[in-house]
């Protein structure tokens, strides 16, 4: 434990920038010999790395989300499909600015009031849409992947995976369908592919610009 524990405090350290070994007397001949070398700038690192690591045009597209918007959830599901429409708020908000994007909706769902939370963003090495979701019915995570599949660019699929508490099934996979909708909305269909043999739609929200 002792060992453990040291080893954290080390790596610990090295994050913070602290140095566990002895201070030198600065006045020594053995300090003065070893010179620290300063810290690379962003601007020293190779184009290359920068590219990794610069938000690119993907970033700048997600601004379009930005603002307050209002939600109707549909469940689509076979037997489902007659329950009433239910409605939501959501809010996009930078978390990072150009970088990472929070939306945060509130409203209920099959009755019951429920908030959802998702930071989404863009990996420039992996070439993807990256989304980490968490909601008010459950404590699991959902992270999904995703990218345009039209090549006008306005309809993005994302897959990804799920605990489902209602069978009690560990990383249920599902994916999502975004489609244009009205003037700046866009529809978020969400599928579980595990029903029949093309999968099945469950749940559409339906996003319209608030006034």
């Amino acid at each position: 434990m002792k060992s453990t524990f040291a080893a954290l405090l080390c790596a610990a350290s090295l994050a913070a920038g602290v140095s566990l070994e002895p201070v030198a007397n600065p006045t020594s001949s053995a300090a003065a010999a070893t010179p620290v070398a300063p810290a690379p700038q962003a601007n020293q690192l190779p184009p290359e790395v920068l590219a990794r690591i610069t938000p690119g045009p993907e970033h700048a597209q997600m601004a379009r989300y930005l603002g307050k918007w209002d939600v109707e959830l549909r469940m689509t599901m076979k037997g489902m499909e007659g329950m009433p429409v239910e409605k939501a708020t959501c809010t996009y908000e930078w978390l990072i600015e150009g970088r990472w994007m929070l939306s945060r909706m509130k409203g209920s769902m099959m009755g019951t009031p429920a908030e959802w939370a998702h930071v989404h963003g863009y990996n420039n090495m992996t070439k993807s849409f990256e989304t980490v979701g968490f909601d008010s019915m459950s404590t699991d995570t959902k992270i999904s992947y995703g990218n345009a599949v039209t090549p006008d660019g306005k309809t993005m699929g994302f897959q990804g995976f799920m605990n489902e508490w209602l069978t009690g099934q560990i990383q249920k996979p599902f994916r999502t369908v975004q489609k244009p909708g009205e003037g700046e909305g866009f529809h978020l269909e969400i599928w579980d592919p595990e029903i029949g043999p093309e999968g099945m739609e469950v749940m559409r929200m339906t996003f319209t610009r608030a006034r």
